[in-house]
């Protein structure tokens, strides 16, 4: 199991709060022994890179979320969507969601949703993030 990453504040070093991925998951790393792997592995920066956009962008489908004055089965299924399609794509993601109450409030509204194809979305991103969830377990 690879360890959680920690955020990394703009504009602060990145090294100073990055947690190293486990060496194994880098067998294509010719350096994945050095103790320094995880500041010149290319991988492991765009990780986090796409962590840090991933905790923002959950941050933004919260306010979405909670605008329910607004809100819509499109927005609803658009919102699903994305929740699904980080899920799939951000590697080491899992802890994100967990800190999310509202990820599955969302899901569970889109299930029970009368559009089918909205009712699909929200199956499919139930199950990428359930998959990313229990990866980091």
């Amino acid at each position: 199991m690879r360890p959680v990453h920690q955020a990394v504040r703009p504009g602060a070093p990145a090294a100073q709060y990055r947690q190293h991925h486990q060496p194994a998951s880098h067998s294509h790393c010719l350096e994945k022994q050095c103790s320094s792997h995880a500041l010149h592995c290319s991988c492991c920066l765009v990780s986090d890179s796409l962590l840090l956009c991933a905790q923002a962008i959950l941050e933004f489908g919260e306010y979405v979320y909670n605008d329910k004055e607004n809100q819509d089965d499109a927005v609803t299924k658009s919102l699903v969507s994305l929740l699904g399609d980080l899920a799939s794509n951000v590697t080491g993601c899992g802890p994100v969601f967990a800190q999310k109450p509202y990820v599955q409030s969302i899901i569970q509204e889109a299930r029970a949703s009368g559009e089918a194809s909205t009712a699909e979305a929200a199956d499919w991103a139930l199950g990428v993030i359930s998959k990313a969830v229990t990866a980091q377990q």
